[in-house]
């Protein structure tokens, strides 16, 4: 009877530019009982600083409501205009019912991943942080070419990697 979210990605790796796509999933309209809880409806993307933050604010421009359930079909939100380079976001969307502002429920919280590099000798270490409702199984590592295309490099099942394919030759 409250969103889900199902996806925290970051788009774009930048300073002050950065973008992140959050989707979710609505409630299920039988577990909300759309009868109990009239509308109208409203979601709010809500955006906390670092992987694990609490300190949560509405994302500009990430509110989206309908007199009808039914109606409610935005289910995906850019936030853009972040550092994306140097910190990682924690995300929940805030739903509300009929004409209350008080919020019926919130869906869990779920990060963007944070990608960190270290020096090694002849290599790259990379590894990650995030905190998601999921489990996440395995991961691919993607390198860009001089050119700008990006080629899969390698798997894991960890949350690093060490990049040692000639990187410096």
């Amino acid at each position: 009877d409250r969103p889900l979210i199902t996806k925290v990605s970051v788009d774009q790796t930048d300073n002050t530019n950065g973008q992140i796509t959050v989707k979710w999933i609505a409630p299920d309209p039988i577990a909300l009982d759309t009868f109990l809880h009239p509308g109208p409806y409203k979601y709010v993307v809500m955006r906390a600083d670092g992987i694990s933050g609490s300190d949560f604010q509405t994302v500009p421009g990430a509110t989206f409501t309908s007199p009808t359930f039914a109606g409610l079909k935005d289910t995906m939100a850019l936030d853009q205009n972040l550092d994306t380079r140097t910190r990682g976001y924690n995300y929940r969307i805030d739903f509300f019912t009929g004409a209350s502002t008080e919020r019926y429920g919130s869906s869990q919280t779920a990060s963007s991943v944070f990608l960190t590099t270290l020096p090694s000798d002849e290599a790259s270490i990379l590894s990650w942080e995030y905190f998601v409702p999921w489990d996440n199984y395995s991961f691919e590592v993607w390198r860009s070419d001089q050119g700008g295309q990006f080629n899969m490099i390698g798997t894991t099942t960890s949350n690093n990697y060490t990049d040692s394919d000639n990187v410096f030759n």
